[in-house]
C-alpha cells in the first residue's frame, strides 16, 4: 500500500545514502537544461508527510530553471501565506539565482506575524554573494501607533575566519518619533582585535 507518510519515512531512512552534494561523480553528469512549474493547489499532503510542522496556503507556486552551459540556476516560490509552527509568512516570495560565480537570494514578505503577537510588515532581504563578499539590501516597516522602519544597504566581507567588515552604503531607521541616518560609508569592523564603527 502506498502513503505519503510511509513515503516521508521511507526519505528520512534512507536520506543520507541518497543525497551527498559533496559527492559527484563526473563520468554521470550529462549537460542537460530543465525548466519546471509546480502548483501546489492542495499542499497538506506533501506538507503533512514530509514538512509537518508546516503549513501552506492552496496555490503556492514553484518555478524553477537550470541551464547547465551558463550553470545558472533560477528558483521562485510564490505563497499567500505560509506557517511555521507558529509563525505566519504572508505572502513570501522567495528568489534564488545561482551563477558560475555569484549567488543571489531575495526574500520580500508581506508581513511576519510572530507567536507573540509581534508583527513586521513590509520585509524585503536582498543578497548577492561574490568572492567573499555578501551585497546586501535590507528594509522592513513595522505598523504601530508610530510607524518603525529600517533600511540597510550595502557590502560585508570577511577576509579570514575572525575578520569582518561591513560598508553601509545607506542606513536610516527610526525609533519612536527620532529619525536616524547613518554616514555612507560608515564601516563597522570585527575581528580578533574587537569591534569598531567608522
Amino acid at each position: 500500500d502506498f502513503t505519503f507518510a510511509g513515503l516521508a519515512e521511507i526519505y528520512q531512512q534512507n536520506r543520507e545514502r541518497l543525497y551527498r552534494p559533496d559527492t559527484v561523480i563526473d563520468s554521470l553528469f550529462v549537460p542537460a537544461n530543465l525548466a519546471f512549474e509546480v502548483l501546489l493547489k492542495q499542499p497538506k499532503a506533501l506538507t503533512e508527510a514530509f514538512l509537518p510542522d508546516w503549513q501552506v496556503e492552496p496555490n503556492t507556486q514553484l518555478i524553477g530553471r537550470f541551464d547547465s552551459s551558463q550553470q545558472h540556476l533560477r528558483l521562485d516560490l510564490r505563497s499567500k501565506g505560509i506557517l511555521y509552527r507558529n509563525t505566519l509568512l504572508r505572502d513570501p516570495h522567495f528568489a534564488y539565482r545561482s551563477f558560475r560565480d555569484s549567488t543571489a537570494f531575495d526574500f520580500d514578505l508581506g508581513r511576519l506575524e510572530l507567536s507573540s503577537g509581534y508583527r513586521i510588515d513590509s520585509i524585503y532581504l536582498g543578497h548577492i554573494y561574490r568572492r567573499r563578499n555578501l551585497h546586501f539590501n535590507y528594509h522592513w516597516v513595522l505598523r504601530d501607533s508610530i510607524d518603525s522602519y529600517a533600511a540597510f544597504a550595502g557590502k560585508a566581507s570577511q577576509k579570514d575566519s575572525l575578520d569582518f567588515r561591513v560598508l553601509l552604503n545607506k542606513g536610516r531607521f527610526n525609533i519612536a518619533d527620532r529619525q536616524f541616518q547613518l554616514q555612507p560609508g560608515a564601516r563597522i569592523r570585527y575581528d580578533s582585535s574587537g569591534a569598531s564603527l567608522d
